[in-house]
């Protein structure tokens, strides 16, 4: 994937994993940690299929012929396994899913942190 060559995968994978880590010691057992950690799963590949969408519609933007179908998957793919993951940890955690959905927010910020800058 292209996506893995835009963001720098260790600085990336050390803070979303040390922040799932610390809010794992707000769950109560061990159901609550398969929870976060469907979520944290769910969360990195959204994110890399976000960043994946973007680079397909910056393709776009710049002339390149890209099937139009393959972006709707991807963005379509990306919901639902947000979705599908938050559901799974809100099977494990009921109304503690806060939590995780905390963590996602957090998440972001990292992406952001993590990515390489183009010179």
């Amino acid at each position: 994937m292209r996506s893995l060559k835009k963001i720098d995968v260790k600085k990336y994978l050390t803070l979303t994993l040390s922040t799932t880590l610390v809010s794992a010691f707000f769950t109560n057992g061990y159901q609550e940690i398969i929870g976060i950690f469907a979520v944290y799963i769910g969360t990195v590949v959204n994110q890399l299929m976000l960043i994946e969408g973007v680079m397909l519609l910056v393709d776009f933007g710049n002339g390149v012929k890209i099937d139009k179908f393959q972006i709707v998957t991807i963005f379509l793919g990306k919901f639902v396994i947000l979705f599908g993951a938050l559901y799974i940890g809100w099977h494990f955690m009921g109304n503690r899913v806060f939590i995780a959905i905390i963590n996602y927010v957090i998440h972001i910020f990292f992406l952001t942190l993590s990515s390489k800058k183009e010179s």
